[in-house]
């Protein structure tokens, strides 16, 4: 398991950047602590640069001497009229980090898959019995319970916040900054439901080493269920930890967050992408209302590949949906009115809601994988 990331000092001999940045080109959510990529577009006399953050070009003054072209992994340090990055060694513990959990991506990309079968199939064979501390035993069971309850399955097929259940559950929300839009203030959890999966994970764990101990190899052998256990949360932690790696540097990057949602299926376990997108208009200023696009790609047992799209400004909402197969688009198109209409039950003003045949479904459904900006690296270059 690879620690999360986490506040550190910087090493000596690295350089800030204060950049003086107008009200109406602030950065979303910039909080002292925050890592972000940069770009050095342009450098100009006395070490003045513009740089490219995200979808925004900022002026910044540098102490030291930057080359255009040159990629920054910035943290930072101060907000207010004059905000100061600090530029992050080539060395520094969260470049290394960053770098090791997109290698593990690439190495293992069905981690998350893993965590929702290896992992319950570990939890059950545990075989806690009346000998172990009831609150390894209680743990075990509501970790086991809430791993079913985050797979869309038929129980929770009618909860219109599954998505937002989903992303805490899992937790997501754990390390400061992440998905911090969708944690609104009507539904703010307590510290404790925040952590979810991998905070109860990271605190069995915890106990089950206390129980077992250093030495693996002389445990006893009615104990060796437990340390299978350990190794199996410990690989189940750093998948959750991937993703979270992985969308923090989306949404620095100005890429669609990437969910992975597990449903339910006779086989076993199937996963579905769900991609969120953020529009500008939102950063460009706290009055203007935002646009988001969502886009689901979907592989059904009956329906086949499909893809549904919505686009959602304000109250304002739009929906397309495409079928492969010309059997589930007769089935589809007919409903579309009856979205229709719940959607304008609901409150809102419902624009393009029309559900086409697209044969060439999974194509498009790879290009836009492979569109992504995660997907797109060969290795994660980041230096100061």
């Amino acid at each position: 398991m690879i620690s999360p990331l986490v506040s550190v000092t910087s090493p000596a001999g690295v350089g800030t950047v204060t950049a003086e940045i107008p009200p109406a080109g602030r950065l979303l959510s910039l909080n002292p602590g925050d890592i972000l990529k940069g770009f050095v577009l342009k450098s100009g006399p006395d070490n003045r640069v513009l740089l490219q953050i995200g979808e925004q070009r900022i002026l910044a003054d540098a102490q030291t001497a930057i080359k255009p072209g040159q990629e920054l992994v910035l943290r930072v340090e101060e907000t207010g009229p004059k905000t100061v990055l600090q530029i992050l060694a080539d060395g520094y513990p969260e470049t290394k980090t960053i770098n090791q959990y997109l290698v593990l991506n690439r190495a293992n990309p069905q981690a998350l898959n893993d965590l929702f079968t290896l992992l319950r199939q570990a939890l059950e064979s545990a075989k806690l019995t009346e000998t172990y501390p009831e609150t390894i035993r209680k743990d075990v069971q509501q970790l086991g319970q809430l791993l079913d309850s985050l797979v869309f399955s038929q129980r929770n097929l009618n909860n219109p916040g599954f998505v937002k259940d989903y992303i805490q559950g899992l937790g997501l929300l754990l390390e400061h900054g992440l998905f911090r839009a969708l944690d609104s203030n009507s539904r703010a959890p307590a510290p404790r439901d925040r952590e979810g999966l991998k905070g109860g994970m990271q605190k069995l764990a915890r106990l089950l080493k206390e129980m077992v101990g250093d030495r693996v190899e002389t445990v006893p052998h009615n104990r060796e269920p437990l340390v299978s256990l350990v190794k199996q949360l410990e690989r189940s932690i750093t998948a959750i930890e991937i993703q979270q790696v992985i969308n923090v540097l989306s949404q620095e990057e100005g890429s669609p967050y990437l969910l992975p949602i597990p449903m339910a299926f006779p086989d076993g376990i199937r996963f579905q992408k769900l991609y969120i997108e953020r529009g500008p208009g939102r950063e460009a200023s706290s009055t203007e209302i935002g646009t988001h696009r969502f886009v689901l790609f979907l592989d059904l047992d009956v329906l086949g590949e499909m893809m549904a799209e919505v686009k959602l400004t304000g109250t304002k909402i739009g929906c397309r949906l495409r079928c492969r197969e010309a059997s589930s688009h007769l089935f589809l198109a007919p409903l579309m009115e009856e979205l229709r209409e719940r959607m304008a039950a609901a409150g809102l003003e419902v624009g393009e809601t029309v559900c086409q045949l697209e044969p060439r479904l999974t194509e498009i459904r790879r290009d836009y994988r492979d569109s992504h900006l995660i997907n797109n690296r060969e290795a994660l270059n980041l230096f100061a």
